[in-house]
């Protein structure tokens, strides 16, 4: 693992998330796991509710909005670099699988799960305290990837799923998704992003979809709406700042591509936000 700085184990309480911004973003891979109390995220238009000794894995390229947490909460996230994940993951599951946790990212554990994990975490804290030398890295590596591997199985096994290879198709889609979320704020067409591989746009086109169940047009729009949500619920950028920072050409332009896509204006959406602080 060439920066492995990249992982960290965070302990989670409702101090910690009322201090931080309400918004997970991140191009990492990660999981929540909840110990007492509850959460409640928004993830793609959907809510789910954390309870204590429920696992929430949320998926890189997205949001998770933190709408709700209870006084007793407590949990601990954990936090890698979306290559070295998918370079484990993708030994035993495939895009299929991928956009099944997006949406279904919470399974609840058995006691003999969360003791596993538990018990890795517990590990690997200890270890990236440690100094940092070639041989510890490479443990510490082989410990992210057992802990993946744990995770997956306790989702697969909790929510009965067999797990699966990837093949080359689904390693275009996760291309697609990494380029998406460098490029999307500027680049809205698929021609772009299939010459980024080397492919015609039809072909393109048409493994993206087979594979995901959606279009590429239709994963930018969710890449695009998804950031926008994101800034809207902050108060430090107006409409026009937020419409200029998405390379829109005016405000007009961005209203009527947001309430295309979502149904509201974005002052609409904007004032429906009443759990960011």
């Amino acid at each position: 693992m060439d920066n492995i700085h990249s992982i960290e184990i965070i302990d989670v309480t409702k101090d910690f998330v009322d201090s931080k911004y309400p918004v997970i973003h991140s191009d990492k891979n990660g999981f929540l796991l909840c110990k007492q109390g509850s959460i409640q995220l928004l993830l793609d238009d959907s809510t789910f509710n954390i309870n204590a000794g429920d696992l929430y894995i949320y998926p890189p390229f997205s949001q998770s909005f933190i709408k709700e947490v209870s006084d007793d909460f407590s949990g601990v996230a954990g936090i890698a670099d979306f290559d070295f994940v998918l370079s484990t993951i993708t030994q035993v599951s495939n895009t299929q699988q991928h956009i099944y946790i997006r949406t279904r990212p919470c399974v609840t554990l058995t006691q003999h799960q969360l003791q596993n994990i538990e018990e890795l975490v517990s590990i690997i804290k200890h270890r990236l305290a440690e100094s940092y030398r070639p041989l510890r890295i490479q443990i510490l590596s082989a410990l992210v990837k057992t802990i993946c591997f744990e995770i997956l199985d306790a989702y697969f096994d909790g929510l009965s799923i067999s797990p699966m290879q990837q093949n080359n198709r689904d390693k275009i889609f996760q291309r697609f998704l990494q380029d998406c979320f460098m490029h999307f704020k500027k680049h809205r067409d698929v021609k772009f992003y299939a010459e980024l591989q080397h492919l015609t746009p039809r072909y393109f086109s048409t493994v993206i979809r087979e594979v995901s169940g959606k279009t590429p047009i239709e994963w930018i729009n969710l890449s695009l709406v998804t950031e926008a949500k994101k800034l809207l619920a902050t108060p430090e950028l107006n409409i026009k700042e937020i419409a200029l920072q998405l390379n829109f050409e005016d405000q007009s332009l961005f209203g009527r591509y947001f309430k295309r896509i979502t149904g509201l204006s974005p002052s609409s959406f904007r004032e429906q936000q009443d759990f960011i602080v």
